[in-house]
Formats: C-alpha cells, sequence, structure tokens
C-alpha cells in the first residue's frame, strides 16, 4: 500500500462550496493536494451529492495504487473507454471490488455508507471484528456490521446520528472525503491564512 504524504497549506479553499467552516474542509483540502480527488465542476466539490460506484474506485485506485491491469470488458456496463475503466479492472483484479451482479459492475449507482465502509476495510486491511450491535439500525446479522464496527475505532465513517449509521444511506462526497482521510491517514492541511 501506498504511504500517504502531507499536504500543503492551501490558498484557503481549492473549492468553493467547501470553506474552512465546512466539516469536510480538511479531508477535501488533503485529498485535493494529493490529487486523490478533484471537484465535481467548475470550482466546486459538491460535498452533498452521492459518490457513484465509479467514483469510489477511482479515488480508491489513487490511493491504494494496485496493479495496473489493462480492462478487459468483464463487466458488461463498464467499456474500456469508460474514465473508471482502468481503476475498476485494477481493483476487481486486486479483490478490493467487485460487481453488482449480472456481469454488471453498476458505476454510476451511488455507493450505500455500508458498502463503503466494507470497501474501505478491504482496501485499508482492516479485519472485521464479531459484530456487538453498535448502532442501533445495523443488527449483528447484517452483512457489513463487521466492516463498519471495526472501522468505528478509527472514526470510521462516524453515525448518522445518535447511536445510528444509516447502512442504507447514500454517503455524501463529503462523508466520502472524510472516512477516506481518516482511514488511509492523509494528514489535515495547515489551516487557511
Amino acid at each position: 500500500m501506498r504511504s500517504i504524504r502531507s499536504s500543503p497549506a492551501p490558498a484557503c479553499a481549492t473549492f468553493a462550496d467547501v470553506g474552512p467552516e465546512h466539516p469536510a474542509h480538511a479531508a477535501v483540502e488533503a485529498g485535493a493536494a494529493t490529487n486523490y480527488w478533484s471537484g465535481c465542476a467548475d470550482d466546486r466539490f459538491c460535498p452533498s451529492d452521492g459518490l457513484s460506484r465509479a467514483a469510489a474506485a477511482s479515488i480508491l485506485a489513487r490511493i491504494v495504487a494496485p496493479r495496473p491491469v489493462s480492462p478487459d470488458g468483464r463487466f458488461t456496463d463498464v467499456p474500456n473507454a469508460h474514465s473508471a475503466a482502468d481503476a475498476i479492472t485494477s481493483l476487481d483484479a486486486a479483490g478490493l471490488v467487485s460487481g453488482c451482479g449480472g456481469g454488471k459492475f453498476c458505476p454510476d449507482r451511488l455507493v450505500t455508507r455500508a458498502e463503503l465502509a466494507a470497501l474501505l476495510a478491504r482496501a485499508s486491511g482492516t479485519a472485521n471484528v464479531t459484530p456487538r450491535g453498535l448502532y442501533d439500525d445495523l443488527p449483528p446479522r447484517h452483512w457489513a456490521a463487521g466492516a463498519v464496527e471495526a472501522l468505528a475505532s478509527t472514526g470510521g465513517l462516524g453515525t448518522c446520528a445518535p447511536s445510528r449509521f444509516c447502512p442504507d444511506t447514500a454517503i455524501t462526497r463529503g462523508q466520502a472525503a472524510i472516512a477516506f482521510a481518516r482511514i488511509f491517514g492523509l494528514s489535515p492541511v495547515e489551516p487557511c491564512r
């Protein structure tokens, strides 16, 4: 796995919609400074928008840098010309991502909080734990409970409300930036001057 480097001080805010007062500011700036993620359009990050499976794969591939593999057409909905085809194929070959069924990857589908937790646990090498029922809405028998609870000690994805994880809710780009930064140790940027 690639080591994470420190991020330089931003001019003040790389994105107009994620200023210093935004809860995701430090994480967004750290990822932007290391080119792990970019904005959504113009000078915006769109922190409240959902994160697609293709975008999550692209970010993860930049961070963990799996062995490059040429697109192989395994997923019928990810043509070789797709912007995330290289990332998806390399992560699939590394066993970090899988399809959504029927030979598809569903690149445009939004990632849920449970799906991102499972992905980040696998990619960071965090071993699942035996679930203890830390969250009222995530029973120990839930398919992602072991990953979610394993990441809880790192701050993981945080909660959506007191004692709740909201596993089936789509993760926002801002929440995902915070989770990637926490799990992979992206150094916070220096405060704006």
